[in-house]
């Protein structure tokens, strides 16, 4: 195991259950080594926040749990030494790959594009394993996809509608 792998390992051990107490998700960590340089990268959401980020972190939240993240692992994981801690949102069409940004996406609507063809498929995350997915498809289906079949998998996101008038500029 690389060093930056026992580190991200270390550091979603420590900071996960601290996330949990708070109601929030862990959805990424990514951590970077760089010319002695750690650079650490998180994505955070409510548990259970939904993906149009109606109910997910605002600004100031991601402020407060960043310095709350850094004491922490300042306390805890001193071997770390000098760090660059960044938290913020998950992002509202981000692609889901890792197991924590599946689990994060259950019950999420998605869209999946396959290797061949091209096609997608839009329907609502219910289930994954090492191999596979399930989504539920619109009409009550249930569609199982390996995932070496899959191109991408990320949040749908359609955009609403503009409603009223418009006015016209000058």
């Amino acid at each position: 195991m690389s060093r930056a792998a026992e580190i991200h390992d270390a550091i979603v051990g420590l900071i996960q259950p601290l996330l949990v107490l708070e109601g929030l998700f862990l959805v990424e960590c990514t951590v970077a080594l760089s010319r002695g340089s750690l650079k650490l990268d998180m994505a955070v959401d409510r548990d259970g926040g939904s993906a149009d980020g109606v109910h997910g972190l605002n600004v100031g939240e991601y402020a407060r749990l960043t310095r709350y993240l850094s004491t922490v692992l300042e306390a805890e994981m001193p071997e770390l030494g000098e760090f660059q801690l960044t938290v913020g949102s998950p992002g509202i069409v981000r692609r889901l790959q890792s197991e924590l940004e599946l689990a994060w996406g259950v019950g999420k609507e998605v869209e999946v594009r396959f290797r061949r063809g091209g096609e997608k498929l839009v329907g609502h995350l219910s289930a994954y394993d090492p191999g596979s997915v399930t989504l539920e498809i619109p009409g009550g289906d249930s569609r199982r996809i390996e995932r070496e079949d899959i191109a991408s998998l990320r949040l749908h996101f359609a955009f609403p509608e503009p409603s009223g008038r418009r006015t016209k500029r000058r």
